[in-house]
């Protein structure tokens, strides 16, 4: 039970790292099923703005290994289950992909997944053919 609460803590923190600053405290991730990744958001205002911004996360989510299943977000809205404040900083949507993941990784406390990132961090990715 405590890991799994770990777990969902780690996932929450990653996700938080990817949104706005002013949605990153309303949101947690309840659960990771199947592909499917099930986000509490504290209101049905923030679940509508955050639907616009799924494209994007499930592009962002990928490059991390706990999330490159994911093939699909269901946001709702629901009381969020008390957590601590998010640790992680903003991280620069914009900074190569690298330094994302390194970035990432600095702020995530759950050992595994810090080795996990910093991992993918240092792996080369071959630019697509432009043809």
């Amino acid at each position: 039970m405590i890991e799994r609460a770990g777990r969902h803590d780690a996932w929450t923190a990653a996700l938080r790292a990817l949104l706005d600053d002013e949605i990153a405290p309303h949101a947690y991730v309840a659960s990771l099923n199947h592909g499917v990744m099930t986000i509490y958001v504290s209101t049905a205002a923030w679940a509508t703005r955050l639907r616009f911004d799924v494209p994007r996360l499930l592009e962002d989510l990928t490059l991390l290994e706990d999330f490159r299943g994911v093939s699909d977000i269901r946001i709702k809205a629901q009381a969020l289950p008390e957590v601590s404040p998010p640790t992680a900083k903003k991280i620069d949507r914009d900074a190569p992909p690298k330094e994302l993941i390194e970035a990432l990784a600095d702020d995530t406390e759950d050992e595994h997944l810090r080795r996990a990132l910093n991992r993918l961090a240092n792996v080369q990715v071959r630019p697509k053919d432009e043809g």
